[in-house]
């Protein structure tokens, strides 16, 4: 957002008497008449007649105009123009006709031939070659800065979670703010061959250019630092931040009947409800396999019935909008059911769901869960579900993608974003049953031990 305000800051310098300050550099007139008249004739005799009262103290440049600045009146007068002149006759008699308006014509002429005469004795077509260089380097520096905010609109628009950047997020901001630092060498480039080169006034760049350093190199520096985090998150092994309390568990297998399998909907991010799919109940009866399996083959197995139990309990309570869309985990495809989840897997839970309509709290509460009180209809929920065909109090693991994400959502102070393990347990006998664990980094009940291999050992106490 700073990035975008100094860009557009920017590229308004001098189109009005409110940005009259946002320059990008400004001369001083009466030093400017002095200086060319001793390059044209080498003495200052003739400057009365180039340096009028009425003209004004300062021109000042931007990249959308021209202002007149006169001191100590503290009068400012702004003309638009994209890119703003370089031509010194026409920026005098523009000057003077703003100034006398039209019943001074003749004295406008007058003062515009001597300044006509003083180049004419310096090098004209010099003086024309600079202003075609400085109109096309000025139009490419403001092409550049609109590129930049283009970008920096299109990067705040962009729907995005809380949580689930990756380094490739932060090209885009690192890109504009590059962009922007272009526009700028650019502009400063580009000074030489305008007014302000024509005679060292001891005007240095003004405060556009500033203004736009500052945004970019503020850009550039929170994405270098939001890119090192993100991979620190990803790739770092603390331990520290699990705390713990008691649950109530709940127990008991709902009784599901079938349906026909209906091909979804292409895949929808798994927030976003425009035409959700509503819940399908699966007809899935395969039994577990178990001879000639792959111990991966097996692990999967039990994953996936797990996932599907916590799937079909949340079709079954009422939940609105939920759908297969919701299951966030490349299991949903292991029996064929449900088409495949293409995204990054390590980025989300194995269920994500926005509550909408702030109905989870309420399903939640009939399992047995304690919601927490900043839960509301814009809370995303981050459902991770660890199966075991054993008791409830086998150990498990998480992995480290998983632990940080514990830690991110944990007591988030705004509800935002809800961290829930679901431990189920038993999924090969008659009635399996499931334990939350509502916001893990709360619970007494659970001990993390690691990491060793990139995964923390769960305990449940």
């Amino acid at each position: 957002l700073v990035s975008l305000v100094a860009n557009l800051v920017f590229l308004l310098g001098c189109v009005s008497h409110t940005f009259k300050d946002i320059a990008l550099y400004r001369v001083n007139v009466t030093l400017l008449a002095e200086g060319l008249q001793k390059q044209a004739f080498n003495d200052t005799r003739g400057v009365a007649e180039l340096r009028p009262s009425d003209l004004p103290t300062y021109w000042s440049w931007g990249t959308s105009g021209i202002c007149d600045v006169y001191e100590p009146k503290d009068e400012v007068r702004c003309r638009r123009a994209l890119p703003p002149t370089q031509n010194l006759i026409t920026i005098v008699r523009q000057s003077l006709q703003d100034r006398y308006g039209s019943s001074e014509r003749q004295l406008v002429d007058s003062v515009v031939s001597s300044w006509n005469a003083t180049l004419n004795s310096l090098s004209p077509s010099v003086l024309r070659d600079k202003e075609a260089r400085f109109a096309s380097q000025s139009k490419a520096s403001a092409a550049l800065v609109v590129f930049a905010i283009i970008l920096d609109v299109g990067i705040l628009l962009s729907p995005s979670t809380s949580g689930h950047w990756t380094r490739w997020h932060y090209l885009p901001p690192v890109i504009a703010s590059l962009i922007s630092i272009a526009a700028g060498t650019l502009a400063i480039l580009f000074m030489n061959d305008g007014v302000h080169g024509a005679v060292n006034t001891g005007e240095h760049a003004g405060p556009a250019l500033i203004i736009l350093f500052v945004g970019a190199g503020v850009r550039l520096l929170s994405a270098a630092v939001g890119c090192c985090f993100c991979v620190r998150s990803k790739d770092s092994g603390e331990t520290a931040g699990f705390h713990d309390v008691a649950l109530t568990p709940w127990h008991g297998r709902p009784q599901y009947g079938a349906s026909p399998y209906q091909d979804p909907r292409p895949y929808q991010e798994p927030w976003s409800h425009q035409e959700p799919q509503p819940y399908q109940e699966s007809q899935d009866n395969s039994p577990l396999r178990t001879d000639a399996q792959t111990r991966e083959e097996r692990n999967k197995d039990l994953g996936y019935e797990g996932e599907h139990e916590i799937y079909q309990l949340f079709g079954t309570s009422g939940l609105p909008n939920w759908s297969y869309q919701n299951w966030t985990s490349k299991l949903r495809s292991w029996r064929g059911l449900y088409e495949a989840f293409e995204e990054e897997e390590w980025r989300y839970a194995d269920f994500t769901y926005k509550d909408e309509l702030g109905m989870m709290p309420q399903v939640l509460q009939a399992k047995g869960v304690q919601p927490k009180p900043n839960w509301s209809q814009s809370t995303t929920y981050h459902i991770e579900v660890k199966t075991t065909d054993g008791p409830r109090t086998r150990p498990f693991f998480v992995s480290q993608c998983q632990a940080d994400k514990m830690r991110r959502y944990h007591n988030d102070p705004l509800g935002r974003d809800a961290y829930i393990l679901a431990r189920v347990y038993g999924i090969e006998g008659q009635d399996p049953g499931v334990q939350w664990f509502p916001d893990p980094c709360d619970h007494s009940q659970l001990r993390f031990e690691g990491p060793e291999n990139g995964k923390y050992r769960v305990t449940i106490m």
